[in-house]
């Protein structure tokens, strides 16, 4: 599902100047946070104002980074979730499948890697930040029960 960071992108990125372990670490607290406190809704319409606020910049920023960090991370999560419950409660309730909620995070994602022209090698050093330091601070935060069937390695 989470294979985001593959598609092709132009060769004009640059290194962010920031500290991005720092970045996507403090990403995961805050995507814990508010989940802890609005829960999943509070989650996704936070995520909807992040891409439209932070995407207005003309460069790729540690905001833009941070949105992109919290989508993958919560993604992962909601299609852990989903994916365990029955296609026909999933049904009745309108929840998502796995494979739509990757797809609906891959098109969000597209649009960041083709609006600030990042490469493809810079988003994979992104999930792998996301899989090796966030990941396990937003399962301990908000997911303390998920942590063993989300993980920090899949993708």
């Amino acid at each position: 599902m989470l294979a985001v960071f593959t598609i092709a992108a132009p060769a004009h990125g640059a290194k962010p100047a920031w500290d991005q372990v720092k970045n996507v670490k403090e990403s995961a607290e805050r995507l814990g946070l508010l989940h802890r406190k609005s829960g999943p809704n509070g989650v996704l319409k936070f995520l909807d104002a992040c891409y439209r606020t932070h995407t207005l910049s003309s460069k790729y920023t540690t905001a833009v980074e941070g949105c992109v960090a919290q989508d993958v991370m919560y993604s992962r999560v909601l299609s852990a979730v989903y994916s365990r419950v029955p296609p026909k409660v999933r049904v009745e309730r309108s929840l998502p499948t796995a494979e739509q909620i990757g797809a609906a995070l891959q098109a969000r994602v597209s649009v960041v890697i083709r609006q600030y022209a990042l490469l493809p090698a810079d988003m994979d050093m992104l999930q792998k930040l996301i899989d090796d330091h966030a990941m396990p601070i937003v399962l301990k935060e908000a997911f303390p029960n998920a942590a063993a069937d989300v993980g920090g390695t899949s993708r």
